[in-house]
Order: structure tokens, then C-alpha cells, then sequence
């Protein structure tokens, strides 16, 4: 995983609308998400930028609105899902496209 540089936090930080003094908390929910998209197969880009950055923003927001609930799982959001899931079917196509080159 890259590393959550300062800029990366901020703009997560900024995203949600979080106090920079729960600045820990984000980091890891920032890691969380990246691994919540590697393990739906969508590899970390080198360069964050686009729906990838806005899907690890959104993701970071929910896990922090939802980091309190213990009794019921809270679905992410069809937005959001929707975003993940083109995502994967462009990461899906660029491994094919890889594969099929070799």
C-alpha cells in the first residue's frame, strides 16, 4: 500500500468534514478502504486521482459515520457501490488486456 501521504489525509479529512484531531482514526480507515478495493479486485493506482480517490474518500466517510455501530451491519451506498463496481470491471479489463499481450 502507498503510503497516506499528508495531502492524501487532508483531502480525506477535508471529503468528510472531519477535525484534523481524529486524524489517526482516518489514517486508518484510509487503509481499510484501500484494502476494501484491493480485495474487490481494484489494485492501488500509483497516482490516486478520479473515481479511485472519490471511492477511498467515500469509503473512509462511511467507515467513520458507521465506526460506532455494533448491532447491524450498514450497507454502503448504492452511489458508492456503483462507483466500486466500475472500478472493478475497468481493473478487470486492464488484466485481460495484460494477459491477452503477453
Amino acid at each position: 500500500m502507498a503510503a497516506i501521504t499528508p495531502g492524501r489525509l487532508k483531502a480525506c479529512l477535508d471529503y468528510a468534514r472531519i477535525d484534523e484531531s481524529d486524524d489517526s482514526v482516518v489514517r486508518s480507515l484510509i487503509e481499510a478502504a484501500v484494502d476494501y478495493l484491493s480485495g474487490a479486485g481494484i489494485p492501488e493506482p500509483e497516482n490516486w486521482c478520479g473515481r479511485y480517490e472519490l471511492a477511498v474518500k467515500a469509503l473512509t466517510l462511511h467507515y467513520y459515520d458507521h465506526r460506532d455501530d455494533t448491532e447491524a451491519q450498514t450497507a454502503i451506498p448504492l452511489s458508492l457501490r456503483s462507483l466500486i463496481n466500475q472500478l472493478k470491471f475497468e481493473a478487470a479489463v486492464a488484466a485481460a488486456a495484460g494477459e491477452a499481450s503477453e
